[in-house]
């Protein structure tokens, strides 16, 4: 019919899913945060809309479609992490052990995993890729495929999102040696809800990835430091 609207969807499943849970998590928040209850309600509902209807105005624009699956996958990483849509992270701390103890650790999942939060699980494929899940309440929100693009023992893990990830992501970790141990950091690109817009709402309302990263870092100094766990780092 002549004027009807027509959207066509470009949001994968899983991400409808993984916005939707986002959105119905400000709600909780407005409720509990008065001050900001206008904008969190604003973000909310456009996350929620985003949700249900399965369109993203800014994918459209950008000529991306995540419900399909027949793009290339460096080109997936690549658009989703350009623009407004890329947000950053980094972080570090200091590790009471040298560089090689530390590297292993990140390098071997299996031992990674132990400073994750249980929301987060990792399953090595190969050498160099692994699977990873966010999960919430016993239900997958998001997955994503990752390969190490950069490995230089001792000295830095560099990594991508690889397919068709719900959360596309690059990033690396360095360890550089220093006094008594390691500085370990972290620096992360990644596409979260709304680009750059949703990671600051998503932070503000202590729901963004830097409490994971903040977390993962401090769990991994108690572990490598064979310091008994204290009751914020156990609550997770």
């Amino acid at each position: 019919m002549p004027g009807e609207l027509s959207l066509h969807r470009n949001v994968s499943p899983t991400e409808r899913l993984l916005t939707g849970a986002v959105g119905v998590g400000l709600i909780v928040a407005a409720a509990r945060v008065p001050r900001y209850r206008r904008p969190l309600m604003t973000a909310s509902t456009m996350l929620l809309l985003r949700s249900i209807s399965g369109y993203c105005p800014a994918y459209a624009a950008a000529g991306i479609d995540h419900a399909q699956t027949n793009g290339h996958a460096d080109d997936t990483t690549r658009r989703s992490l350009a623009g407004p849509r890329g947000a950053h992270a980094e972080m570090s701390v200091d590790i009471a052990q040298p560089p090689r103890v530390v590297y292993d650790f990140w390098r071997d999942l299996a031992q990674l995993a132990k400073a994750l939060p249980p929301t987060i699980s990792v399953r090595p494929v190969t050498d160099t890729d692994s699977d990873w899940t966010l999960t919430r309440g016993g239900i997958a929100l998001a997955r994503w495929t990752s390969r190490i693009i950069n490995d230089e023992e001792a000295r830095v893990i560099g990594w991508k999102t690889i397919g068709e990830p719900d959360v596309a992501s690059a990033g690396s970790v360095t360890f550089e040696e220093i006094p008594g141990g390691t500085l370990v950091r972290v620096k992360l690109q990644y596409s979260p809800p709304l680009g750059r817009a949703g990671a600051r709402l998503a932070s503000l309302v202590g729901q963004g990835i830097e409490p994971i990263l903040r977390r993962t870092l401090d769990e991994a100094k108690r572990i490598l430091e064979g310091r008994h766990a204290d009751a914020s780092v156990s609550a997770w």
